[in-house]
C-alpha cells in the first residue's frame, strides 16, 4: 500500500517473553468488542473502557467502513480502536487502509492466514498488529511455539 506514515518510526514487534512474567504492572485494561454504533462507541469510550473492538471480518457485530467511520469520530481520545481485519490476501485492503489512515487506527487484530511478509508489511505501514492464537488445553504452549517459529 505505502503512503502511509508510520506511526511508530523505527519499532519492529517486541520479543516475546519467555520468563513467564505476564504482569503489565498491576494494571488491567479493558476491550470491549463488537461495537456496532456510535452510541455503543460513546457509551463504552466515556464509562473507561482502554479500547474498542472493531470487526470488519464476519459476523453479525461485523461493520462496513461507513459505519466504522461514524464509530471513529465519537470514541474519547483514551479510548484505542482495535480492528480486527482479515489479511488473508496477504494484505489490508485498501478502503480499510485509507480508513485507518485517516484516524489513526494503529493496532490490527489479525484474521486469517497471517504470514511474516503479512506482518512485515504491516510494520512497515505502522500498523501494530495482533496475532490471535487459540488457548487448547494441554497443547498451548506447544501450539504458541510452533507459531511463533513461523515469524
Amino acid at each position: 500500500m505505502g503512503g502511509r506514515e508510520n506511526l511508530y518510526p523505527g519499532t519492529k514487534p517486541k520479543s516475546v517473553r519467555t520468563d513467564g512474567n505476564m504482569s503489565n504492572h498491576g494494571q488491567v485494561r479493558v476491550k470491549i468488542c463488537g461495537i456496532t454504533t456510535p452510541d455503543d462507541a460513546q457509551a463504552v469510550s466515556a464509562a473507561g473502557a482502554d479500547a474498542i473492538g472493531l470487526n470488519f471480518v464476519a459476523g453479525p457485530r461485523r461493520i462496513d467502513t461507513d459505519q466504522a467511520e461514524e464509530i471513529l469520530q465519537v470514541i474519547l481520545p483514551f479510548c484505542m480502536p482495535i480492528a480486527l481485519v482479515d489479511v488473508s490476501a496477504g494484505e489490508l485492503p485498501a478502503p480499510l487502509h485509507k480508513l485507518f489512515g485517516r484516524f489513526r487506527v494503529s493496532h490490527l487484530q489479525l484474521y486469517g492466514h497471517v504470514t511474516a511478509r503479512t506482518l512485515e508489511r504491516l510494520w512497515d505501514d505502522g500498523f501494530i498488529p495482533i496475532t490471535v492464537h487459540p488457548v487448547v488445553p494441554n497443547r498451548f504452549p506447544d501450539d504458541v511455539d510452533v507459531a511463533l517459529s513461523n515469524f
